[in-house]
């Protein structure tokens, strides 16, 4: 019987690696005993990544969860689940204490690199690169989301690629036909591509394209500057009829928000972006996507096959796009079947947890 802990964060706040954590967390795992060591360090998208005093609590709650499981299981060589923290000095400096240090007492560590840009930052940061290597370097097994975004591997680390996959609410009926109906969802940030949106449904205003069509806005926003500036944005330009607001919307009410879309938005290029959730979860529920040809996104989205890729930071190219599918110049039938149909093959929540329990259990 395998002694298995899993150690990470669950919703909320609700980003990808806490959803995935979850769902890692709730897998079952023959011929294994499994602990789940859940550490909150984050209340809400604001604080991700950035230092609070509650951190240092949680940090201790880890410490002493970890170190308890490995003095009561020590004979049995248990097997350590971790998921690596972002390219920020608050996430590697908790990664050094729980990997580096309390990690290194496991000999069979799983370590779950959710985020992109570490190599890249410590590629260009010595310090960062030091700290790096005694948080990542006795890792045995890294479980990367892409080929395309590298994770840090050294001498003893065997890469394993485990693509995302989630289960999908199939099946709910659209409420509403009024008009072509785009849907951006996930955390409200410029570098996530809210901003890019807002601009390119600037530029088609401009264009004076008047069908009926709108974007709507699904999710928090994470930096409070950023919704005051885009919120003077939209009144300076007068685009509230093309734009709404809708909130945090979970369980239902976010799969009826993707049922009522046409076409899913997400020109990321967030600096941690890997392979994100929201468009698995709008390839399964049959909307094409037009998003960015950044970081691990090109191993999701098949450009002109279940969607449209467009390069980072390009309003102008966004609303080339947009206006093809509102002037009906796009297939989006035809997308949009070869977006579930790439969903179902590859990315269903069955094939990755199945995936996971391989990286986890065979050795």
């Amino acid at each position: 019987m395998k002694q298995l802990l899993l150690v990470g964060s669950v919703p909320p706040p609700y980003h990808g690696q806490a959803v995935v954590t979850e769902m890692v967390f709730e897998g079952e795992y023959p011929e294994s005993e499994v602990t789940c060591l859940n550490l909150p360090f984050s209340e809400d998208l604001e604080s991700v990544g950035g230092l609070k005093l509650k951190k240092f609590q949680v940090l201790w709650q880890g410490v002493v969860g970890m170190l308890s499981f490995w003095w009561q299981n020590r004979a049995k060589d248990p097997i350590l689940y971790y998921c690596a923290g972002s390219a920020n000095w608050v996430p590697l400096f908790k990664d050094v204490i729980l990997l580096g240090i309390i990690g290194r007492l496991f000999s069979r560590q799983v370590v779950h690199y959710h985020s992109g840009g570490l190599p890249q930052w410590f590629a260009s940061n010595r310090v960062a690169s030091l700290f790096g290597k005694v948080a990542y370097s006795g890792v045995t097994r890294a479980l990367a989301l892409t080929k395309a975004v590298k994770v840090p591997c050294y001498s003893k680390t065997e890469l394993v690629i485990v693509p995302n996959g989630l289960a999908v609410e199939q099946g709910m009926q659209k409420k509403s036909s009024e008009g072509l109906r785009f849907l951006y969802l996930g955390s409200l940030r410029a570098t996530k591509g809210v901003g890019v949106i807002l601009e390119a449904v600037q530029a088609l205003k401009a264009q004076g394209l008047t069908e009926e069509w709108q974007v709507d806005f699904v999710g928090e926003w994470a930096i409070e500057s950023e919704k005051e500036y885009w919120n003077a944005y939209i009144a300076e330009h007068d685009l509230s009829p093309y734009v709404r607001f809708l909130g945090r919307q979970v369980g239902e009410s976010k799969w009826q928000a993707y049922a009522d879309a046409d076409t899913f938005l997400f020109p990321s290029y967030y600096e941690s972006e890997n392979q994100p959730l929201v468009i698995i979860e709008a390839m399964g529920m049959g909307l094409p996507v037009i998003t960015t040809d950044w970081r691990g996104i090109p191993e999701l989205v098949e450009d002109g096959n279940s969607g449209d890729l467009i390069p980072p930071e390009d309003p102008e190219a966004l609303a080339e796009k947009m206006a093809l599918y509102i002037g009906g110049q796009t297939s989006r039938s035809v997308l949009a079947t070869n977006a579930q149909k790439r969903y179902e093959k590859s990315f269903t929540k069955e094939a990755f947890m199945q995936r996971m329990k391989d990286s986890l259990l065979n050795w």
